[in-house]
């Protein structure tokens, strides 16, 4: 039915196929090998994340007439302690550098500062 040349190559067809793609597979495979061996040239450097370090503060609330203001509340807006000046105006607290204060006394209008 067939020729003999025919024939011989369909019975070779499976293992020439199977060359091909054992052939294909190690070329990608080397391919990867090399991609894996490649030095890393370029590194990211992450920066130690910031450290809060509080400070103690001492200061004193006076009004527009330079008198003291009894009573005056400080308020750490960004860790939200809070603190009352005594009868003389004069307050003590705990701070890091870049937080914000606000001033908050009988009438005055609050009044927000950031430590330095």
């Amino acid at each position: 039915m067939f020729p003999p040349n025919i024939m011989s190559f369909t019975k070779k067809m499976p293992v020439v196929f199977l060359f091909i793609v054992l052939s294909f597979l190690s070329k990608s495979a080397l391919a990867q090998e090399d991609l894996a061996d490649t030095p890393i040239r370029h590194f990211i450097l992450y920066n130690k994340p910031v450290e809060y370090k509080p400070f103690a503060i001492t200061g004193r609330v006076i009004g527009t007439n330079l008198e003291s203001i009894k009573e005056a509340e400080v308020i750490n807006i960004c860790t939200g302690e809070t603190t009352k000046a005594d009868d003389n105006g004069i307050y003590h607290f705990r701070a890091a550098k870049g937080d914000t204060l606000a001033f908050v006394g009988p009438k005055y209008s609050a009044t927000v500062m950031g430590v330095k």
